[in-house]
């Protein structure tokens, strides 16, 4: 059967399983040694979907798209799957032409990887009006430089996290060179603001102070940890 894009469409950001198709990993950690990092990605429908990947920055900025220099590309970057046919797609650093990246090689670097299921319409669907669904699964990826592992070890960094506080709100100084996600936050046994990332250094909050704060941190494998601190 052939089958036409449909135009308009309507987008949702959801959990790394969109119903039919799902990606192995809740995040990618990908290893500067590393030539490529795959993700696989699955389907359980019983005909060919189609799944179109980018990666975007973390935080968006108003630097025009034109004027942006990509660190990363996923390729391949559309795929047809099915139940009996998953595949692979792969991200790769972006190269200059001396062979090197334009990301820091001393700390990590985070970015968002999106998967989107083109909306499809049938041949009996020509020409009637109809809005498609557009679901998208957007999760994390970490790029680790090569040797970072040997300043201090990934597993258990957290543990070099202090807390201070200054003028009644958190700061946060992360005292290696991994980024931290924390699920949820704790001040003294309550649950608090929400923080999606902690970088390397010195990060502040709006995060009233208190004598002890507990967050529980995502690690390499999508395990959560507990991890409790006093608050200097």
């Amino acid at each position: 059967m052939n089958y036409r894009l449909l135009i308009l469409a309507i987008v949702f950001f959801v959990p790394f399983s969109v119903h039919s198709f799902m990606l192995s990993n809740t995040r990618v950690i990908y290893s500067g040694g590393q030539k490529k990092a795959p993700l696989l990605v699955k389907s359980t429908s019983k005909t060919d979907e189609v799944i179109q990947f980018w990666i975007s920055d973390f935080i968006e900025t108003d630097t025009p798209l034109e004027e942006k220099k990509p660190s990363l590309v996923v390729f391949p970057n559309v795929i047809k799957i099915n139940d009996g046919n998953p595949k692979y797609v792969y991200i790769s650093l972006l190269e200059g032409a001396d062979g090197k990246n334009n990301l820091p090689q001393d700390k990590e670097s985070i970015f968002w990887i999106t998967a989107r299921k083109i909306p499809l319409l049938s041949e009996e669907s020509e020409g009637k009006p109809a809005i498609s669904i557009a679901q998208a699964v957007k999760i994390k990826v970490f790029y680790r430089p090569e040797g970072l592992e040997d300043i201090i070890k990934r597993d258990g960094a957290e543990e070099n996290i202090v807390l201070s506080c200054s003028n009644n709100n958190l700061t946060i100084n992360n005292k290696t060179p991994y980024i931290f996600s924390p699920t949820n936050v704790s001040i003294d046994g309550k649950e608090n603001s929400f923080i999606d990332v902690i970088y390397p250094g010195n990060n502040t909050t709006d995060i009233n102070c208190g004598k002890e704060v507990s967050f529980n941190f995502i690690d390499d494998y999508g395990s959560e940890r507990l991890y409790t601190y006093k608050v200097n």
